[in-house]
This record gives C-alpha cells, sequence and structure tokens, in this order.
C-alpha cells in the first residue's frame, strides 16, 4: 500500500518539507515577518498533503481484502510497527524484537 502513495511522499511531502525546513535555516536574507509567513504556510500546505496521503492510503485499505486469518491485537500491533519501521529505513533487529514485543503487550487491554 505505501508504495502506492511513494509519488506523492517523495514529490509532494516531501519537498513541502525541504521548504519549510530551508526557511527555517535563514540562508536567504529575508525580514523575519515574511520568513515566519511563508513558513507557516509550508506548514499547513504540508499537513494538508499528509492528510490526503492518509485518505488515499484509508481509500486503498478499504478495497484491500481482508486477512487470511485472524490475528490477536497484539501479533496485528506488532506486525504494523515492524512494517512502519522498515518504510522508516530502521527494520528491526533480533534483539529489539523483544522490547517491540513488550511494547505491543502493554498496549493491548488484556481480558479479564
Amino acid at each position: 500500500m505505501m508504495a502506492a502513495v511513494s509519488g506523492w511522499q517523495s514529490e509532494v511531502v516531501q519537498s513541502l518539507r525541504r521548504a519549510r525546513r530551508a526557511l527555517k535555516r535563514q540562508r536567504v536574507d529575508l525580514p523575519s515577518a515574511w520568513r515566519a509567513h511563508l513558513r507557516e504556510k509550508a506548514a499547513t500546505l504540508e499537513l494538508d498533503a499528509e492528510y490526503v496521503e492518509q485518505l488515499l492510503l484509508s481509500r486503498l485499505a478499504a478495497q484491500a481484502p481482508g486477512p487470511v486469518r485472524k490475528a490477536s491485537a497484539q501479533e496485528t500491533v506488532e506486525a504494523n510497527l515492524e512494517r512502519y519501521m522498515v518504510v522508516l529505513g530502521a527494520p528491526i533487529g533480533a534483539a529489539s524484537r523483544r522490547r517491540l514485543w513488550i511494547l505491543c503487550a502493554a498496549s493491548v487491554p488484556r481480558r479479564i
């Protein structure tokens, strides 16, 4: 699913993020009020672009087939966090897997 929005992410969201961050660095001699105004507008556009990305992902998720088997809440949380870390370019190694399991176990309510 992430591959379906990767173009939007790299061409739009990340471009807006780079522009916002560039305005923060003050490499061009602009009055601070102008810089703040532009940076605020860039931040708003960046958030809007991220929202559009979430809408696109939501549409794709609604069209996706359901899981083959019913996973527990903890298994689902763990799998989603692992996938997210891969997307961030920081896959979880063996040493961190135990910590991830503890974190996931703590985040899922227990049945009494």
